[in-house]
């Protein structure tokens, strides 16, 4: 909203703003699984099964404040789904940007030596429950309340 004053010559345009500098950071690694506490865990397992079973033999989990505990989670699930075994854990306390330090996590993980038998034979039942679920016949209706008869 520019404000016109009688007889006076229109304000003139602000400057154009410059273009961005492209970032100077380098995109994070593809095998990086950032895990935050919004979404659901299982979300970050499966990324990080697809990465594995996409030919990354490493993959590092990592999450900063809350989300530390979800970070954990997924890794106990890869190891005990016998996916992934932990290969190095480190912590600390990066400033990156906040206000104050937040507690960060990261845990290496390679893939386990068996990790394509087991991969294969989840997939398997994962398609053999979604069959029997698509076969499963319809619950009955409810039965509608009965009615009292007063006599």
């Amino acid at each position: 909203y520019q404000r016109r004053v009688h007889g006076a010559e229109p304000a003139a345009a602000p400057p154009a703003e410059a273009p961005a500098a492209p970032s100077t950071q380098p995109p994070p690694p593809r095998n990086r699984v950032q895990v935050s506490a919004r979404r659901p865990l299982f979300a970050y397992v499966q990324f990080a099964k697809r990465l594995l079973h996409e030919g990354e033999t490493e993959i590092e989990l990592s999450g900063l404040g809350l989300a530390i505990n979800s970070v954990v989670s997924t890794a106990e699930v890869l190891k005990a789904q016998g996916l992934g075994t932990v290969k190095k854990i480190t912590t600390s306390l990066p400033r990156e940007g906040l206000n104050r330090p937040a507690p960060k996590i990261q845990i290496f993980m390679t893939k386990s030596a068996d990790f394509e038998q087991n991969y294969t034979a989840q997939q398997r039942a994962n398609q053999e429950g979604a069959a029997a679920e698509g076969a499963a016949p319809a619950p009955a209706p409810a039965a509608a309340p009965a009615q009292e008869t007063s006599s």
